[in-house]
């Protein structure tokens, strides 16, 4: 009986020692996983923290762009114009619109110095008005006329002085006035109905003594021509006067002009930069400040007169682009190069090595070269040992490829020549190499550029280079920040 109490004691305490260890062992659990859970959050904090308050990478994507080298000068535009003016007083009718080009001989103005022809065009003029009010039968030549007007300034509007918002408007205006002030009469004969008692006395009535351009601006420099030009003319001011605007009109004033639309010339002081530039050139390409239009001209006449020089330009095309100025602000190109355009922060170097491409090695699709090493086991001593490389640049007959610890300056290439004979090469020197960051996929990736132009700030690079930056890549604004395969924030 006592030794049945004393056993069952003995069975009690190691009951009761085993369930300590098991709770020991689960709080010995419980205690590491609290660690390992607390190693894993600490960890995560801390690269929250570090991502949130390390500085982030900047990038500008490669975008096409341009750097040109101009300079900008103040060109005088000279035209072959023939005034014709009225020989009595009256009240004047038009019959052409401005800028609208004419055969010689066709029926330009009458003057009315009685009322007997403007009553009998008034209701031809009513009803021209009123087709022009009702958008049905406005005149092709004036509606392109009004449309090439507002469009011209809305897309350079940003480019031209804030003053240039109301000569738009006045232009516009104007447009529509000619258009409801002239008779666009497609019948001749119902024309010549109307002004017949005048076409029978053959006065009062004005034709185009040649073919050309109408205009009814006067600015006071009809009379310029290339041959009369002198330099005092380009600091003249231009007084612009539009005989439309009245319709009376006097004796001996002028009523309309007929611009020759063949030639039409720009004279403009130029500097000794410009001259020596232009020296051995037949042509040039001026680029008109206000529309960013580009043209091209001959160079007809480059004067030296005491220590100033001026060129006379020569055009055949876009006279009536430009036939309500006289005076034209235009840059002469020197040079311009496009491709694409990267910030000079953007750019650095990195050394290379430059080895032949004919040592270049294919090994399970990759790239690699044969170098000579030092061998005692190899039969002279010598044996070839394939090291796999990169290759960032390929030009003309030379590969470019960066060192590495296994290749350098010193060691030798071994290759075979087309006739089966082994030639050897020795890398002597690195190449320094401008190129970019590129970070499209995370980390700072090397790519080569080759440079077209520059300026302080940018530079333009070569398109579509194999190996080299693409458009529309993203590229580190700051290389000085980044180390090639760094990984980007």
């Amino acid at each position: 009986m006592k030794n049945e109490k004393v056993n069952k004691y003995i069975e009690k305490e190691k009951k009761m020692m085993k369930e300590k260890k098991i709770k020991s062992r689960v709080n010995k659990h419980i205690n590491l996983g609290l660690i390992v859970y607390f190693i894993i959050f600490a960890y995560l904090v801390f690269c929250i923290l570090n991502f949130s308050f390390s500085e982030k990478t900047n990038y500008t994507m490669a975008e096409p762009g341009a750097i040109i080298e101009s300079e900008v000068f103040n060109g005088l535009i000279i035209r072959d114009e023939t005034i014709i003016f009225s020989q009595i007083d009256g009240k004047a009718n038009y019959f052409v619109p401005e800028g609208e080009k004419v055969k010689k001989g066709a029926l330009i103005s009458c003057i009315d110095n009685n009322g007997e022809i403007t009553a009998a065009i008034n209701d031809k003029l009513q009803v021209a008005k009123a087709s022009l009010l009702s958008d049905v039968d406005l005149s092709t030549n004036n509606y392109k006329y009004i449309q090439d007007k507002l469009k011209s300034y809305v897309l350079y509007k940003h480019s031209r002085p804030f003053g240039h918002t109301y000569s738009a408007k006045v232009d516009i205006e104007k447009a529509i006035f000619d258009a409801s002030n002239t008779v666009l009469l497609e019948d001749d004969q119902m024309l010549r109905n109307i002004l017949s008692n005048s076409l029978a006395r053959d006065e009062n009535i004005y034709y185009a003594l040649k073919s050309g351009v109408i205009s009814y601006q006067f600015d006071g420099f009809e009379r310029l021509t290339i041959d009369n030009f002198i330099p005092e003319s380009l600091d003249q001011i231009v007084v612009a006067q539009d005989v439309l605007v009245d319709s009376t009109t006097k004796k001996d004033v002028p009523l309309f002009k007929i611009v020759n639309n063949h030639k039409w010339y720009l004279a403009a002081e130029i500097n000794d930069v410009c001259e020596k530039y232009l020296e051995d050139e037949n042509t040039a390409t001026i680029n008109i400040s206000y529309n960013n239009m580009k043209i091209q001209g001959n160079i007809y006449k480059i004067l030296n007169e005491d220590t100033k020089t001026y060129i006379i330009l020569e055009f055949d095309r876009y006279l009536n682009e430009f036939l309500d100025d006289r005076f034209l602000q235009f840059s002469i190109i020197y040079s311009s190069s496009e491709g694409i355009k990267i910030p000079a922060s953007s750019i650095t170097q990195k050394d290379f090595l430059k080895i032949p491409v004919k040592a270049l090695m294919k090994s399970n699709r990759q790239s690699e070269v044969k170098k000579k090493i030092v061998s005692k086991d190899a039969v002279g001593g010598e044996s070839l040992e394939g090291v796999p490389i990169q290759i960032y640049k390929i030009k003309d007959k030379d590969a470019y490829i960066p060192k590495s610890d296994k290749l350098g300056v010193g060691d030798e290439l071994v290759y075979i020549l087309e006739n089966g004979k082994n030639e050897t090469y020795k890398i002597n020197e690195v190449t320094p190499l401008e190129g970019v960051y590129v970070i499209n996929k995370g980390y700072a990736a090397f790519k080569f550029i080759e440079v077209l132009s520059y300026t302080e700030h940018y530079k333009i690079v070569k398109d579509n280079v194999s190996f080299g930056v693409s458009r529309y890549d993203r590229i580190a604004t700051d290389a000085s920040i980044l180390e090639e395969n760094q990984i980007i924030n």
